[in-house]
């Protein structure tokens, strides 16, 4: 969570709410003042590393990617949002909350 927050203050942001589910997989794009929601068929399943690569792949190559990996996925009580690949949101389970929205990054 290193880099999401201050990113977050740089878009204009103080507080992400994120309501309902999606009706299948999705990942959501901060970017320029706009919000957008991505599909993320192609990355269900996938491990953090290679969502983060993906993702930014198809959106920036400087981009900071949150996201969670088959435990999220699955809605394991302990799963993590992990950030950059080096941190994670690993307590209360909020990666299984993300899942469980259908949000994978």
């Amino acid at each position: 969570m290193v880099f999401f927050g201050v990113e977050l203050k740089r878009f204009g942001v103080d507080v992400l709410i994120i309501t309902g589910k999606a009706s299948k997989p999705t990942y959501l794009v901060l970017r320029e003042g706009k919000v957008q929601f991505r599909d993320a068929d192609h990355l269900w399943g996938k491990s953090v590393s290679e969502t983060a690569e993906k993702v930014k792949e198809e959106t920036d190559k400087k981009a900071r990617v949150m996201c969670i990996g088959p435990a999220g996925e699955r809605s394991v009580r302990f799963a993590s949002i992990m950030d950059e690949n080096h941190r994670a949101a690993g307590r209360t389970g909020m990666g299984a909350v993300m899942g469980s929205k259908n949000l994978k990054a």
